[in-house]
């Protein structure tokens, strides 16, 4: 009487191994084997990895796919290793990564003493040996301070803020180019590399005043920060080192085309079943599945099985880099997905250019018959007057 009890359970446990091998083979490999693609909550996918075995590496252009994972801290953080620097990274994307901006130029002073008390006055951003460039679209040079010319050495941008008392002063979004309290200008196409400065505007009287005791300026991405005048403090949060400036990075594999880098086999990244992309506004390129794959571009892509979802209204057949559906039941016409033109009943009490007529010809013999009726009893009352 066991039995049938014994054999259920042996079914259901082999049931849930082959769905459980199916789950785990079916994962999306990011990164290379037998290397880290998991940083706390942050996937490293390839071609980014922790040294030269783990990531891709453009000799030509000698640029670094780096990712440090640093697991004193709880969870663990990732980092970019740039020019003996480590920029923590916020997020990693297909086309983008998002670092928290720690580059900040800042001169302060003692609201009681009148003496600088902070006095960093540039900053520099460089990722020439990475395939990073900053995000000229997604971000914004920003300067905090009154009586403040903040500048962008070498890229022709700058913005001025003046405010000659704290009632000048608007919180909330920073005006283009010219502002009270706050300013901001847009960036130019393709930098790889920043480098930026905090000036006083007006040539003489005092460095400061009491409500402004500090000028910044500091890249960031566009939304994400909001100007309040206690921006202007020493106590302020521009000072703090928790506060997130985060800063959008486009990347790009190498600085070529994709016609020049599919010449150049012994490098060319895009692996089996992708396509190569050009970068818009820079001279590189990446990778992405075709479609009806899926995975790591710069790994090779694997066919999707379509008909897990069951994109069909009958029976779903998986293909390579497609799927097929059964065809419509009889009575029905259609392409049987549900994203096309599915299965539409035809309706037969319609007629069809291949069908015969029935209403028609049923219309026809009624309204003759009506006829024949109609003179039969037209001539009957004729003979009979």
């Amino acid at each position: 009487m066991f039995k049938p009890l014994v054999l259920f359970l042996l079914l259901h446990i082999m049931i849930h191994l082959l769905s459980s091998s199916s789950a785990e083979s079916s994962t999306i490999e990011q990164g290379k084997p037998g290397c880290e693609s998991k940083c706390g909550n942050i996937t490293i996918p390839y071609p980014f990895g922790a040294n030269d075995d783990c990531s891709y590496f453009n000799d030509a252009a000698g640029k670094l796919f780096y990712v440090h994972c640093n697991k004193s801290y709880e969870p663990p953080k990732a980092f970019l290793g740039v020019n003996e620097e480590k920029i923590e990274i916020l997020s990693i994307s297909d086309t983008e990564f998002r670092i928290k901006n720690t580059a900040i130029a800042a001169r302060c002073y003692d609201d009681q003493t009148g003496k600088l008390v902070l006095d960093n006055p540039f900053f520099n951003l460089d990722f020439k040996s990475t395939p990073f460039t900053i995000s000229y679209n997604k971000n914004m040079f920003v300067g905090i301070g009154c009586d403040l010319m903040a500048t962008a050495n070498n890229h022709s941008r700058d913005c001025t803020s003046v405010c000659d008392t704290k009632a000048d002063i608007i919180e909330g979004s920073c005006k283009d180019n010219y502002g009270g309290g706050c300013c901001q200008d847009s960036l130019p196409k393709g930098l790889n590399i920043f480098d930026g400065e905090v000036k006083k505007y007006y040539g003489g009287g005092s460095p400061f005043q009491s409500f402004s005791q500090c000028r910044f300026a500091f890249l960031v991405e566009k939304g994400q920060y909001t100007f309040k005048g206690s921006d202007l403090q020493l106590d302020g949060r521009l000072t703090k080192p928790d506060t997130v400036l985060p800063l959008l990075l486009d990347w790009s594999i190498a600085e070529h085309t994709c016609n020049d880098a599919q010449g150049r086999l012994d490098n060319y990244a895009c692996k089996n079943n992708t396509v190569c992309l050009d970068v818009p506004d820079t001279s590189g390129y990446r990778c992405a599945c075709v479609k009806g794959y899926e995975g790591n571009p710069y790994l090779g892509c694997k066919d999707i099985n379509e008909c897990d979802n069951n994109p069909c209204y009958g029976t779903c057949t998986n293909t390579i880099g497609g799927y097929n559906c059964s065809a419509c039941p009889e009575g029905s016409t259609g392409d049987g997905r549900k994203n096309g033109s599915s299965c539409t009943t035809i309706n037969k009490a319609l007629p069809t250019n291949n069908g015969f007529p029935v209403i028609r010809v049923a219309l026809g013999l009624s309204l003759g018959l009506l006829s024949v009726i109609f003179c039969c009893l037209f001539f009957y009352l004729c003979i009979k007057k």
